[in-house]
C-alpha cells in the first residue's frame, strides 16, 4: 500500500507523522525528541484507523522516517505487544534498517535473526529499547 506521510511539529519537542491514503489519514506516529540518557528520537503512540491494521503501516512508517531523514528512531520505553510485534516484523523481515538493543548504561548491541530467532533477545530486559538505524 502506498501512502502519502506529512510530519508536523507539535509541543515539546514531539514531531507528529501523518500517513494519508488519499485525503484520509489513516495513521498518526508521534515521536519525542532526545530525552534522559536515550540520544535518539523516539516514538511515542501510533494509532492506526481499524480498517488499515494488519498491512503493515507503522512499519512503513518507522522504515520512511529512518531512511528518509537517515536516523535512528527508538521504540517506545513501554512498548505494547501490538508495538512489539511490529518491532519483530521489522528484525525478522529482510531488512532494509539495522536493529540495535539500547541498554541504559549507552550500549548498543546490533540485533540478529539466528534459526528464526532474534538474538539477543529484545524483550528479555524491560529496561532496554530497540534503535532502527538506516543501513
Amino acid at each position: 500500500m502506498t501512502l502519502d506521510v506529512r510530519v508536523n511539529g507539535g509541543n515539546f519537542d514531539a514531531e507528529y507523522v501523518g500517513a494519508f491514503d488519499g485525503t484520509d489519514l489513516v495513521a498518526v506516529m508521534n515521536t519525542w525528541g532526545p530525552e534522559g540518557p536515550l540520544p535518539y528520537r523516539h516514538i511515542g503512540k501510533t494509532i492506526v484507523a481499524p480498517a488499515y491494521q494488519g498491512h503493515g503501516i507503522t512499519r512503513q512508517i518507522i522504515e520512511w522516517w529512518v531512511t528518509s531523514r537517515n536516523e535512528c528512531l527508538a521504540s517506545d520505553e513501554n512498548q505494547t505487544h501490538d508495538g512489539a510485534r511490529v518491532w519483530e516484523s521489522m528484525i525478522m523481515r529482510a531488512p532494509r534498517l539495522r536493529f540495535y538493543l539500547w541498554h541504559p548504561d549507552g550500549t548498543e548491541i546490533e540485533l540478529i535473526v539466528d534459526e528464526g530467532r532474534i538474538v539477543p533477545d529484545p524483550w528479555s530486559d524491560p529496561h532496554t529499547r530497540l534503535l532502527a538505524r538506516p543501513r
